[in-house]
């Protein structure tokens, strides 16, 4: 009995613990340095993930500091914020580079909460140029149909307006005539019998 308890004593420690969910890789990864402003972070986790209470705020070392709070996209088990509609501070003054530290809380599958940060350092997009007002300028026709039918239903009210007046105004005149031409026409029969 002594040498069975001293060989589970021994084996126990080879018996492989259950191992907790946990990030495997980011992209960008973390203490890295990107070349160009990233669109997409990926993080990867050992099991899959939860599409649901699953956070990331993203805080870029500006002046001030900008934090993003964002909703992740969950596929598997990768975790993934676009950030191509996402509106970024522009660069701090003599750098573009600035430090990005990504924090998320996310719940793998199973129900177990998962969080942490990583830190990367990127480029932010440059500030508003001429180019960037020419991109305004081309949105702003998406506002000139609104106007232009703001207009147009203002004609239509004008034109619907008018074609009632008219409407009205036959309603009226047309009895009007038909009892000015019954009158007539009984003044000449008592012309014609007079005569």
């Amino acid at each position: 009995m002594t040498a069975a308890f001293v060989t589970l004593l021994v084996l126990a420690p080879a018996v492989p613990a259950q191992a907790h969910t946990g990030l495997i890789s980011s992209d960008p990864a973390d203490d890295s340095t990107a070349q160009t402003t990233p669109e997409r972070i990926q993080l990867r986790f050992t099991d899959p993930m939860s599409s649901e209470f699953s956070k990331v705020s993203i805080t870029i070392g500006t002046s001030p500091r900008r934090v993003l709070v964002v909703d992740p996209e969950t596929s598997g088990s990768t975790v993934s914020v676009d950030l191509s509609d996402v509106e970024l501070p522009p660069p701090p003054r003599g750098s573009g580079d600035v430090a990005w530290d990504v924090a998320y809380r996310v719940i793998s599958a199973d129900g177990h909460p998962v969080d942490g940060t990583i830190r990367f350092t990127a480029p932010l997009p440059p500030a508003t140029t001429l180019g960037d007002t020419g991109s305004h300028e081309s949105k702003s026709p998406k506002a000139e149909p609104s106007t232009a039918a703001a207009k147009s239903n203002g004609g239509d009210f004008r034109s619907t307006a008018i074609l009632i007046g008219v409407g009205v105004a036959l309603a009226c005149l047309l009895p009007l005539s038909i009892l000015l031409w019954v009158i007539k026409r009984d003044q000449r029969r008592r012309r014609a019998t007079s005569e």
